[in-house]
């Protein structure tokens, strides 16, 4: 039997694809593709964690691709998303030898229409700690070719569009993937593995003894993607901590693993009830807080699931997207925290408003029912047989 080789950017993405792993057919060979080389975002890390196998890669173009294809049989390529270079280069490679490829969806996707992003200094420091100048240089030179030449290269927004499959979370995915121009026949909705252990699990309830309500907010990192400045990054933390303090709550603040940690850096000192997490399960987090904030991190998402009060932050006035996080408040399953003077009294709805702990609720049905496809424990399942599917065919 061929081997299967999988491709991931980050440790995220080595989780997701080792519940993915477990459900496949015994005496499969898979190995994995380490980006150590040009990407500091720990996958190696994690697939040693995880025991996967893996291969360095040596070089950032198609022809060191094709060197693992070769020497490792493969007979599919599993990638984590193909907007990063490296899967991109992957894509094509599998491609050119009629290797099928499957991307399993990463996370909640955005619409084709982001906003206008600047570059800061704050920027590019975030990029020298995150990517190798030979990355950098290799993304740069082909998006640089792509924009002179007019030949579709490694575009952030079209992510799927270079796979023979993808595994989508649900239908809402389903239809972002085909108006970003993936075909229809690649398309399949699997779920997301990492759901699997959401599935039929209620969330906890609030325990009477606790003195004081407890909220989770979970960053994406909004100045790295240039999606907000540092100082409105700075700012919506803070907001969100006054308002937390306000109200007697206790603010648990998580920061997005690639994010750049000393933007926060003063805040625990400025706010007794702050207290900055970064390791333990994200799961454990989000049952253990009586509300769950966050920008456009698929947390939202999850917490969503998990049956938690949600709400979107967002100080800075201007859209993020029209997909998500919009449709986590559209769908009536979270609240938007978008003015500083609003805040307090935004998070007082959702801990002790019944009737807005009701709306949330319905919503949240709505939400799920539209959106994250089935909730069986099966995902992880169907996305194997699809790689041995894609790979039988």
């Amino acid at each position: 039997m061929k081997t299967i080789l999988f491709v991931p950017c980050n440790a995220l993405q080595v989780r997701r694809f080792a519940l993915v792993k477990k459900r496949l057919p015994q005496g499969v060979n898979v190995i994995s593709v380490s980006n150590r080389n040009f990407i500091k975002l720990g996958a190696e890390e994690e697939l040693e964690k995880e025991g996967m196998g893996f291969v360095r890669l040596s070089g950032l173009s198609i022809r060191h691709c094709d060197k693992i294809l070769d020497k490792c049989g493969a007979g599919i390529v599993v990638l984590g998303n193909d907007s990063d270079y490296i899967s991109y280069l992957f894509a094509l490679a599998a491609k050119k030898r009629g290797i099928p490829s499957l991307m399993v969806q990463d996370g909640a996707i955005a619409s084709l229409n982001a906003p206008p992003r600047q570059l800061s200094l704050g920027h590019i420091g975030n990029l020298a700690r995150i990517y190798t100048p030979h990355y950098m240089f290799g993304r740069g030179a082909a998006k640089l070719y792509s924009r002179i030449s007019g030949v579709p290269g490694p575009m952030l927004n079209r992510m799927g569009t270079y796979c023979t499959g993808i595994a989508a979370w649900g239908g809402f995915s389903k239809r972002i993937f085909l108006a970003r121009g993936a075909p229809e026949s690649a398309l399949h909705v699997t779920g997301n593995p990492t759901f699997d252990e959401i599935a039929g699990k209620k969330a906890s309830k609030a325990k009477s003894q606790q003195q004081h309500k407890s909220i989770l907010y979970a960053t994406s990192d909004m100045a790295g993607a240039r999606l907000w400045s540092k100082d409105e990054v700075r700012q919506a933390a803070e907001n969100v901590a006054a308002a937390a303090e306000s109200i007697g709550a206790k603010l648990i603040l998580r920061p997005h693993p690639s994010e750049n940690k000393g933007i926060y850096a003063l805040l625990g000192n400025r706010y007794s009830g702050l207290k900055i997490q970064g390791e333990g399960r994200l799961y454990d987090a989000i049952r253990q807080a009586d509300a769950v904030l966050a920008d456009i991190s698929t947390v939202a998402f999850e917490a969503i699931l998990l049956g938690k009060p949600v709400g979107i932050v967002n100080f800075t006035g201007r859209e993020v997207s029209s997909n998500y996080p919009q449709a986590y408040v559209k769908s009536g399953a979270a609240l938007p925290i978008s003015g500083k003077g609003d805040a307090a009294s935004q998070l007082r709805r959702m801990l002790h408003d019944k009737k807005t702990a009701s709306a949330l609720q319905k919503g949240r049905e709505r939400f799920i029912r539209g959106q994250a496809g089935r909730l069986d424990g099966k995902a992880s399942k169907r996305v194997a047989d699809l790689i041995m599917a894609l790979m039988k065919n």
